[in-house]
């Protein structure tokens, strides 16, 4: 299981949470507090950088519906793993 805490410009924390089939993200200011990913309804996920140099994860569901969240620096390492094992478990299912 790989666990990300991310801390945001906000007091709140970003969870992000792989545990080798379902991808969960946690965040409490969402209305629905989290969003979870089985990798077989996600169709695309990628790390983001802005013209700023700001970096991002991006999630995006078969659905159509899509999360971005914001990743610090210190994160980045961790992000780059986990986006690996999403890959990797995504495969059987393309």
């Amino acid at each position: 299981m790989i666990e990300i805490i991310l801390p945001l410009v906000l007091p709140d924390k970003c969870v992000l949470q792989f545990d080798g089939r379902v991808l969960e993200l946690f965040s409490p200011s969402w209305e629905s507090k989290s969003h979870r990913y089985h990798v077989a309804t996600i169709s695309s996920i990628e790390i983001l950088t802005d013209k700023k140099g700001a970096v991002s994860l991006k999630v995006q569901g078969t659905s159509g519906y899509a999360d971005q969240v914001p990743i610090s620096p210190a994160a980045l390492a961790d992000t780059h793993r986990l986006l690996g094992e999403v890959q990797r478990a995504m495969a059987p299912y393309r």
